[in-house]
């Protein structure tokens, strides 16, 4: 195109342009007030969610879980919580048996008793859990938002082991951390928070401390032995569902309980054949914790949810929302490209409309195969639908105004 084509181009259609850059606005504007949340949580939930069910076989998958359901709830702990301290010790002591890489306990230990029980498994890595006792998702305003921040958020954690965060003495072996999730607008659990602040007060206190998640703390203690780097920086990341999920198991598999205490389950030596050399966790599934959440594969539980979270730190398949500045210049360019599909063939001699509808239609198509690829290298991108769909609803708008027809008709009288 020359310079005075291009000249032309951008006089004749600025009214174009600027309508471009209006549904731009707008979908970021509708994005982050959540009115498309619907809408946008269906084209997400076909990106994460697995094509086809498939069970991790025991031995695949770096990550096995331990539930405590039902059955064990009532065996073990009586079916009452908080759950029986020196029972949670002599289960994790169990598990170390096993010669897991590392441990990961998803239970509340907020009771002073845990501070008079012997430390379980001392030699082994552990990660403990605190509870959030109060959490305060401090919004991004829309103009950070728009620049590509992140929401903030500050918890107030719970006891660990009995003893106050701020007092509990971490080693290389005994490590703690808070799972917190984060629901999208619809209310859907797409996304694990990676980091986020501490504070004694959530809502009013500045003094706050930096720390990862409990999956993000796991992947880190896991690649300190193990050469390898968690997943890239960032406040939260999606969690894809089509790779292979954790090995699970129940507790039940592991151990029997009785009043006398925890001896060997049946299967004991074979379960724990499975586990070694794995990153265990531990966690209640137990219906009485309400700890399943909506996901793209269907309701899961939170034990589940962060096994899924660590596999995809350590082995970099997470999925993060592509650069909002970056993706807003990708819909305008969407929306101007079509634009100039419609103002070319409007120059003579005009063909049918049909061209400048393929055209577009072909733009899409690519689209949606580039937004695939960026799925595929760990980015999301989906706001380039409602733009090129009001693009494209314009400018058939202004044709029909028009009234146009093709080069070489003749009116009948």
């Amino acid at each position: 195109m020359s310079l005075t084509a291009a000249g032309r181009f951008f006089k004749d259609e600025k009214w174009a342009f600027v309508i471009a850059a209006a549904l731009t606005l707008l979908m970021q504007i509708a994005e982050y007030g959540g009115w498309v949340a619907g809408i946008e949580g269906k084209i997400l939930d076909l990106l994460l969610r697995p094509a086809v069910a498939s069970a991790a076989t025991p031995d695949a998958s770096l990550i096995a879980t331990l539930a405590i359901d039902d059955e064990a709830y009532k065996q073990c702990f009586q079916s009452t919580s908080p759950m029986n301290p020196r029972r949670v010790i002599e289960i994790v002591n169990r598990i170390a048996e096993a010669e897991p890489l590392m441990i990961g306990v998803d239970i509340i230990t907020d009771s002073d008793q845990y501070r008079k029980l012997p430390t379980p498994a001392a030699h082994m890595k552990i990660v403990w859990i605190a509870g959030a006792d109060q959490v305060n998702n401090e919004r991004a305003d829309f103009f950070h938002w728009l620049a590509g921040g992140e929401d903030n958020l500050i918890v107030r954690p719970t006891k660990v082991l009995g003893q106050q965060p701020g007092s509990f003495e971490e080693t290389s072996t005994r490590m703690w951390a808070v799972p917190v999730f984060a629901r999208d607008d619809d209310l859907g659990l797409r996304r694990v928070p990676r980091e986020m602040e501490l504070a004694s007060d959530p809502f009013h206190s500045n003094v706050r401390q930096h720390r990862p998640s409990w999956p993000t703390k796991i992947a880190e203690a896991y690649c300190e032995d193990h050469n390898c780097k968690p997943a890239v920086e960032g406040h939260e990341v999606f969690i894809s569902y089509s790779g292979r999920g954790p090995a699970k198991y129940r507790v039940l598999d592991l151990v029997s309980c009785s009043d006398k205490g925890v001896t060997e389950a049946p299967l004991a030596a074979e379960v724990r054949s499975r586990l070694k050399d794995k990153i265990v966790l531990i966690g209640g599934t137990f219906s009485s914790a309400r700890d399943s959440y909506p996901t793209p594969a269907g309701r899961e539980f939170g034990l589940n949810i962060n096994a899924r979270a660590i596999q995809a730190e350590i082995e970099r398949t997470v999925v993060g929302e592509t650069w909002r500045p970056l993706s807003i210049l990708l819909d305008l360019l969407i929306g101007g490209v079509i634009v100039f599909f419609f103002w070319f063939w409007n120059q003579p001699p005009r063909a049918s409309v049909r061209l400048p509808m393929a055209a577009s239609a072909l733009l899409l198509a690519l689209t949606v195969i580039a937004s695939l690829l960026l799925f595929r290298a760990g980015f999301i991108w989906v706001s380039f639908v409602g733009v090129a769909f009001g693009v494209v609803l314009h400018q058939l708008v202004e044709v029909w105004r028009e009234d146009p027809k093709p080069h070489g008709h003749h009116a009948s009288h």
